[in-house]
């Protein structure tokens, strides 16, 4: 389940909220979203055999920037699971956190003049929602893709590309609910210059909430989230565990 982690410290100020993902991590800032991987295959093919020679494990970073969005949006996370982190990682304790909260979703209001942002987690994909209020206009929403490989268009699919892994966007599904009946609306999207935007073909009733839901699929992704592996364990006379090992993981 792809959680959001709030960020006490542990992460640079811009990072707002932090979600785990399969070989990587979605760092959640003002402007944009930020998404880090790296090559899983590789360092999880040198744990299992120790004896292949030692591989670079190469990473790769992209940002989808929120184009002309309003500079003083707050990203808040709403519905928070049972367990928390704690980040006690290296010597400085100013950077260290404890009881650090995950959450199962986070929302941007006001992202756009009218519209918020809406963004939950999955098994192993993000769901995000665009909220537009009546009167506002769904073309403010405008997302530009940078540090990718490729981002193609095809039969209303969205593939985007980096050196090391691929993701995919499937067709949006828009809908309004009108006297209490949802109706779907016809979306395409559109993309020019990696910049990704929204079509209506034929309209919407702008006297009420549009919702644009698109879903995002991390094709490359299953299995474990942090590379983690034990190496040692033991126990003492009060009936308590001990375990080590190494994590290799983004943030």
């Amino acid at each position: 389940m792809i959680r959001f982690t709030e960020n006490k410290n542990q992460w640079e100020k811009f990072i707002k909220y932090r979600a785990q993902l399969d070989g990587g991590a979605l760092f959640v800032q003002n402007n944009r979203l930020t998404y880090h991987f790296y090559d899983k295959e590789t360092y999880r093919s040198m744990h299992a055999n120790p004896r292949v020679k030692m591989k670079e494990v190469k990473s790769t970073w992209f940002h989808v920037n929120f184009l002309n969005s309003n500079p003083t949006v707050t990203f808040k996370a709403i519905t928070p699971s049972s367990d928390y982190n704690n980040y006690f990682i290296g010597s400085d304790k100013n950077k260290w956190a404890g009881a650090v909260k995950n959450y199962k979703e986070v929302i941007g209001t006001n992202l756009w003049e009218g519209i918020n942002l809406q963004m939950i987690g999955d098994d192993n994909n993000l769901k995000y929602n665009f909220y537009v209020a009546p009167g506002a206009d769904p073309s403010d929403v405008k997302l530009y893709y940078e540090g990718i490989k490729s981002i193609k268009l095809k039969k209303n699919i969205l593939t985007i590309a980096t050196i090391i892994n691929e993701m995919a966007e499937h067709e949006p599904y828009a809908y309004q609910v009108i006297n209490g009946v949802k109706k779907e609306v016809p979306c395409n999207f559109k993309l020019k210059n990696s910049v990704l935007s929204y079509d209506f073909p034929n309209g919407y009733d702008k006297n009420y909430e549009l919702v644009i839901d698109p879903v995002l699929v991390f094709a490359c992704s299953s299995g474990s989230t942090a590379d983690n592996f034990g190496m040692t364990a033991t126990y003492d006379e009060e009936g308590n565990l001990y375990s080590g090992g190494t994590a290799y993981n983004i943030g």
